[in-house]
């Protein structure tokens, strides 16, 4: 099977081609976009037939290699400024340029040939990463252009912490509300991603979104009051749990049901507050495991909270009592 890429602009569009090479031998009418997507795959198959002739060529040494290779690539890069400035706003343009990287300088140098910023090239990477991106442009929804590149700055130009998440997030849906379209599909699909992460920490850039951008009225349009309710109750419920947060207060019963005891009454300098129950196999494990960490730290500071995840008491108590949790 052979399979071609073409652009919808017309609902009546001719291809005539064979599959020797399907692309180069491609003929269209009725499609000024597809004219120019294909003189613009044309020029790039080219190109790519050019530099796997230079790759395979023995008799250059490297640095010709390299030189030969990098004339290539300016050839094309200066094939796609042109499509661009020639065809300002057209979807074809748009889409390509979309998909280029960002062209980084050479890094600043210090007298002694020394990078000032051991970091230039990545920096300026990332601050340019969307340079060529018309986030107006709904219709780049349509293709894999923007998903893309919005997984590629948030997996692998942001540090996987929550608070620089955040700040990637906020930084992508800025640009988005060029268009209700875009912003709407990164909106959802950002908040949809961290409220499913099972990664620690991550509810925090979930939480973030939600208080910030559907409680404030920004999703009004496209989602619905019973959905917006759902999402702000789980976004509250989450807030206060958040790392790094004051753990709410929690108020049991000692064992034998006759007093109250309060997480805010334990003074130490690390508490531990562990709801487990006799009856759960991996308790039965991590537990006693819990009571020798607890036995070689505590005269540290280090005191343990714990809490039966179960109203009935009496199977609590015969696990206390056997494995001595004091």
């Amino acid at each position: 099977a052979k399979l071609f890429d073409f652009v919808v602009d017309n609902q009546s569009i001719e291809f005539d081609s064979d599959t020797s090479n399907m692309v180069q031998n491609m003929k269209m009418k009725g499609s000024e976009e597809n004219d120019r997507f294909y003189a613009y795959l044309k020029f790039l198959n080219l190109k790519q037939g050019e530099a796997a002739r230079i790759k395979s060529d023995e008799d250059l040494v490297n640095q010709q290699r390299e030189e030969q290779l990098l004339a290539l690539d300016k050839e094309v890069r200066a094939y796609i400024d042109n499509l661009h400035a020639t065809y300002p706003g057209y979807f074809t343009s748009n889409f390509i340029y979309s998909i280029e990287q960002p062209r980084v300088p050479e890094a600043p140098r210090n007298p002694d040939g020394s990078m000032v910023d051991s970091n230039f090239r990545f920096n300026y990477y990332k601050a340019h990463y969307f340079d060529n991106f018309d986030f107006s442009d709904k219709r780049l929804l349509r293709t894999n252009s923007f998903h893309n590149k919005i997984y590629y700055y948030i997996d692998k130009l942001t540090l996987q912490d929550p608070d620089s998440l955040i700040a990637a997030a906020d930084y992508i849906l800025k640009k988005a509300e060029a268009n209700e379209e875009l912003f709407r599909y990164a909106l959802t699909n950002l908040t949809s991603r961290y409220e499913r992460s099972e990664k620690m920490g991550m509810d925090a850039v979930f939480v973030h979104l939600g208080k910030n951008y559907f409680m404030k009225g920004k999703a009004d349009e496209w989602f619905s009051k019973k959905q917006l309710k759902e999402l702000s109750e789980r976004v509250m419920a989450l807030d206060p749990l958040l790392i790094g947060k004051k753990a709410p207060n929690i108020v049991v019963k000692d064992t034998a049901q006759k007093e109250f005891l309060q997480l805010y009454d334990i003074k130490s300098k690390f508490t531990i507050v562990y709801i487990w129950s006799p009856d759960c196999g991996h308790c039965k494990k991590a537990t006693p495991k819990l009571k020798v960490i607890y036995d070689k730290y505590k005269d540290q500071g280090v005191e343990v909270f714990g809490v039966g995840n179960e109203f009935e008491n009496e199977e609590w108590n015969k696990f206390i009592i056997k494995h001595e949790l004091d």
